[in-house]
């Protein structure tokens, strides 16, 4: 059984802060292989971008067989560069190089 993570539900806002399909603007969906996060089209558009690692607990909830599916699915995909939609890509930008730092 796959613990997938449907973007399109967990973000009721429907931002792209993991980034859209480059193809179709879509939703992605996230695949786990041990700690890092791939997202994935969901609309099957055949292709997959990390997002990071550790950031979801919910690859600690999962196994080999998990992972072992995960990565068969991704082998399928290839890898791009996410899209961001330009309104959304101003509003997380920093205003000035030491916005942010906390010291």
């Amino acid at each position: 059984m796959t613990n997938v993570i449907d973007m399109q539900s967990w973000s009721q806002d429907h931002d792209d802060y993991w980034g859209l399909c480059p193809e179709c603007h879509a939703e992605p969906i996230l695949r786990n292989v041990r700690s890092t996060h791939w997202a994935t089209c969901s609309r099957g558009c055949g292709v997959r971008w990390t997002v990071g690692d550790n950031l979801f607990s919910s690859w600690r909830h999962e196994d080999e067989a998990v992972w072992d599916e995960n990565t068969a699915y991704l082998r399928q995909c290839r890898d791009v560069t996410p899209y961001h939609r330009p309104d959304l890509i101003k509003r997380y930008a920093p205003k000035s190089p030491d916005e942010g730092i906390p010291f």
